[in-house]
């Protein structure tokens, strides 16, 4: 909503500026000039809306969250994203919230999260089996056994180049 609010504001502040401008120099504007430069002015703002998005939100993640994966999009709503797709969403680590199991030292759980721009963003927790390079997601259901270790989970092959893998794996 406040995207939509920006836009017409920035529309009719750069509408008004124009008119305003002939004014003073006493002309009176070709009849498209006012709402060509308002429409311009609108797009421009929201393809800089775009993809300024994304860097803005990770400049406000505290020090210790780093960005894992960025999830780009392409619509043909926005056709400049066709070209080069914008990051609408992306998976976070906590870095302080990775913990290695006590006795089982290749298992690691990490905290993440999926910040997206258009919906609510969603947390999640991964265990990782360095050893193997598996990873399984824990969910609210899944049970662990009296040694802490998750009992009916499917574990995938994980990404050995990912960064979420390897920063989990490498914490001490």
């Amino acid at each position: 909503m406040i995207e939509i609010i920006s836009i017409i504001t920035i529309g009719l502040g750069i509408g008004g500026t124009i008119l305003l401008a002939f004014k003073l120099f006493r002309k009176t504007p070709p009849r498209y000039i006012v709402p060509l430069s308002a429409g311009l002015a609108m797009i421009v703002f929201t393809i800089w809306n775009e993809y300024a998005w994304f860097p803005r939100t990770v400049d406000q993640l505290p020090s210790d969250v780093i960005v894992v994966k960025e999830l780009p999009a392409s619509s043909i709503l926005f056709p400049w994203t066709l070209i080069v797709p914008s990051v609408e969403s992306f998976i976070i680590m906590d870095t302080l919230k990775v913990q290695r199991h006590k006795t089982h030292t290749d298992f690691v759980m990490v905290e993440t999260g999926i910040v997206s721009r258009y919906s609510p963003n969603k947390a999640g927790l991964h265990m990782f089996n360095c050893a193997l390079g598996t990873r399984a997601d824990i969910g609210p259901g899944t049970n662990f056994d009296k040694n802490g270790m998750p009992i009916e989970v499917t574990w995938f092959k994980a990404d050995k180049e990912g960064l979420m893998y390897i920063r989990a794996c490498s914490q001490p």
